[in-house]
């Protein structure tokens, strides 16, 4: 990917994430940039058609972007948005990244798994 397509991705991601801003709590934006990351993602991956992350979407909708990311970081292995914004070099972007950011919203044991994690991808 190079500098500018990155940025340009980077920006998107930031436009894309503004809707759901709560200036209370910046981890719903972040987390919300993260996945337009993961939906640009999967529309390269499908030769320009739209795949919403239909699972993702649903699983924030039911229980919220916290537990949601309590959950994933505790899955066992990584998730296929983790794995596909890390292979496109946007490991900030992930929701692990986003719990080791903001280590003190987040259990001890959930923080050292999403470190762990992001330290071998």
């Amino acid at each position: 990917m190079t500098d500018i397509y990155r940025q340009v991705l980077k920006r998107f991601c930031e436009i894309e994430g503004a809707p759901h801003d709560n200036p209370d709590d910046p981890i719903v934006r972040e987390m919300w940039e993260g996945i337009a990351a993961y939906e640009n993602y999967l529309f390269e991956k499908h030769n320009g058609k739209n795949v919403k992350a239909a699972y993702t979407r649903r699983k924030i909708k039911n229980k919220g972007v916290l537990q949601s990311l309590i959950e994933w970081t505790d899955m066992d292995k990584e998730t296929e948005g983790f794995q596909a914004l890390v292979k496109i070099g946007l490991p900030e972007l992930t929701g692990e990244y986003i719990v080791a950011k903001y280590a003190s919203r987040f259990p001890d044991i959930i923080v050292e798994k999403a470190h762990r994690r992001l330290a071998i991808s």
